[in-house]
């Protein structure tokens, strides 16, 4: 999401700059990543998140009666069904609203202290004057996030930080105004251009030379 709505900006700032480059990778079927070439950063991650659950259940289950953790799998927006998201999981409890969850095992901070990976660069966590974390609104995690509880219709989300001394449990807000201003910027990009490009495929053409005019 962070991606195409940096692209678009881009392309309103120079109505002539060649986007066919990213058109082609968003039209292209990517290829599963065999294991042995996985960057380790990524396979690390993958291989800990069952981890990182187990803690994060074990402390929701202290904090909230009938606690129910549940993976949707893919889920299509119903207000624009060509953007999808793929969430951790939700947390459901007897009183509280449904929260999307969000886990993060960052390689770099593995054995740092779970509240200052939390502020790692690759994460993208900060702390304001208050004391209170939040993650940096230019960071692709923000965008995830709101991507996410945009999709499932959540408004609040658990961003859990895993090392190998515990986790770190942000909460983050849904941020409404910030959604709006994101999906419109998008949907540009994907009206004018990746439409644009399915449309020559269609009629037989492999130019991706696409409509400049904004």
């Amino acid at each position: 999401m962070k991606g195409l709505f940096t692209r678009q900006k881009t392309v309103e700032k120079n109505p002539n700059g060649d986007v066919s480059k990213t058109v082609k990778k968003i039209l292209t079927p990517s290829r599963p990543i065999e294991n042995k070439k996985c960057p380790v950063a990524i396979k690390y991650g993958t291989e800990m998140e069952d981890e990182a659950k187990t803690s994060y259940f074990r402390i929701m289950k202290k904090q909230h009666i009938k606690f129910e953790f549940s993976e949707t799998g893919l889920v299509l927006s119903p207000d624009h069904g060509w953007v999808g998201a793929s969430p951790d999981g939700i947390r459901e409890c007897h009183f509280c609203e449904d929260t999307l969850v969000e886990f993060k095992c960052p390689y770099t901070g593995r054995d740092m202290d779970p509240k200052s990976a939390f502020l790692l660069d690759t994460v993208g966590g900060a702390i304001n004057e208050a004391g209170f974390p939040y993650i940096r609104k230019n960071h692709i995690h923000y965008f995830q996030v709101q991507t996410r509880m945009a999709v499932c219709g959540l408004k609040q989300c658990d961003f859990v930080v895993f090392t190998n001394m515990g986790i770190y449990i942000a909460k983050v807000e849904f941020d409404e105004e910030f959604w709006k201003s994101t999906i419109g910027t998008v949907k540009l990009f994907y009206t004018k251009k990746i439409i644009s490009a399915l449309l020559l495929q269609i009629q037989g053409s492999n130019d991706l030379d696409l409509p400049n005019s904004m």
